[in-house]
């Protein structure tokens, strides 16, 4: 039963991938993966329930193993505060080692994430949520305690930046091929993991939040 289960998940992660959540049928899933329609309702019930399934398969183990890391430091630091690159670092690698590991779903796994977020709705948002949201959470309150001097504003637009960063360099990497002209390399996620976090740090190190004076001069 394991072994249709896992067919299913994979068959049903590129038919998603290919042609969103809306666009793929539970029939076409069971043709493909050559499966009988009580096997897939046995499963998983619905075809909401089966998105859920594949999205938690690659999700769940790229959350704990963030969490994992994250309690490592915490608990190296003890009552000091925390490195805040170390910290960046346990949140960005994983989801960029995971964007291209074919055995975790790589680049499939990662257009149908992409298109999850582009076919938004309130459904498809609240399963990103699901998935997310705690994770955000935690990341997010120990990066601030990193840098307690920063208002809430200014930290919340960096921590945003951050999330976008990440997410483009594991969806459209290959404009660094481009740009780098053979200097940068978009498949060695360990080049990408040390630059994110350089330019992360970069931008939570810096003094963001300006005077309306100051935001006059600025844009003038």
């Amino acid at each position: 039963m394991a072994v249709a289960r896992d067919k299913i998940l994979d068959v049903a992660e590129k038919l998603f991938a290919d042609n969103g959540v809306g666009g793929t049928s539970l029939r076409s899933i069971i043709t493909v993966a050559e499966v009988n329609q009580a096997s897939v309702h046995y499963h998983f019930g619905s075809k909401e329930v089966l998105v859920e399934a594949v999205i938690a398969r690659r999700i769940g183990p790229l959350n704990q193993e963030r969490l994992e890391r994250l309690n490592e430091l915490e608990n190296a630091a003890g009552d000091e505060p925390l490195d805040l690159a170390e910290v960046i670092k346990a949140f960005v690698a994983p989801g960029l080692r995971l964007s291209q590991d074919e055995t975790k779903g790589g680049a499939t796994f990662m257009k149908l994430l992409g298109r999850l977020y582009h076919e938004s709705s309130e459904w498809s948002g609240e399963l990103l949520k699901k998935q997310f949201g705690a994770i955000l959470q935690r990341f997010s309150d120990a990066m601030k305690s990193c840098r307690p001097e920063m208002s809430l504003k200014d930290f919340a637009w960096s921590f945003q930046f951050m999330i976008g960063a990440l997410g483009y360099a594991m969806f459209e990497r290959h404009l660094v091929d481009w740009i780098g002209q053979g200097e940068a390399r978009a498949d060695d996620p360990e080049e990408a993991i040390a630059h994110l976090v350089e330019f992360t740090l970069a931008g939570m190190s810096l003094p963001i939040s300006l005077s309306n004076h100051e935001r006059e001069a600025v844009t003038k």
